[in-house]
């Protein structure tokens, strides 16, 4: 996983590479097979957990390994959807979906984030890069409720300027579709 983050950074022939051998169809495997796991469970269930945990003394520390394997995953496919081939395979193959789906749930039962922000500054590193020129991902992103999604993400990590970054990159590249443009209200 970070090895291929490693060895995809900024290099656009490992980057095609990775692609033509199915990594954004694994990538995007992982991501899904760890997205429900990243997000602390249902309200009943997070008191328990609360209470099992303060003992511990805990803060800080390592991510939950859901956690760091998002991180991980999101960051190569931020890397490989650098290469134009990728951000085709990644709306054929339901990636642009199943980001903007990650960034919708990403909040709590109380409406506040609660996922990790370097996860969700990578997501949209990866969609940033895999809406550039690319029409049919600014739909596809559109059409999972990413104008939303992505405001939502702005006022929850405005304090967070890799972020912001990230997210307004993203919008910049799906707002050159006009109904994506219509959905913004300030």
């Amino acid at each position: 996983g970070g090895a291929l983050s490693n060895v995809t950074l900024a290099t656009p022939a490992n980057q095609q590479q990775c692609g033509d051998v199915g990594g954004v169809r694994v990538l995007l495997s992982t991501i899904r097979a760890n997205a429900d796991t990243g997000f602390p469970p249902k309200e009943e269930k997070k008191e328990e957990e609360e209470e099992e945990e303060a003992p511990e003394g805990g803060g800080g520390g390592e991510p939950p390994q859901s956690t760091a394997v998002l991180i991980i995953a999101s960051s190569a496919l931020f890397n490989i959807t650098a290469c134009m081939d990728n951000r085709t395979r990644l709306g054929t193959l339901g990636g642009v979906a199943t980001l903007t789906q990650l960034l919708r749930r990403r909040g709590g039962p109380d409406g506040k984030a609660t996922l990790d922000s370097d996860v969700i500054e990578r997501v949209c590193g990866a969609l940033s890069n895999g809406t550039c020129h690319m029409p049919a991902n600014h739909r596809l992103c559109g059409a999972a409720g990413g104008v939303a999604a992505l405001c939502d993400v702005l006022r929850d990590y405005m304090d967070n300027p890799l972020v912001c970054e990230q997210a307004c990159g993203v919008l910049w590249n799906i707002c050159a579709d006009a109904q994506n443009l219509s959905l913004i209200h300030i």
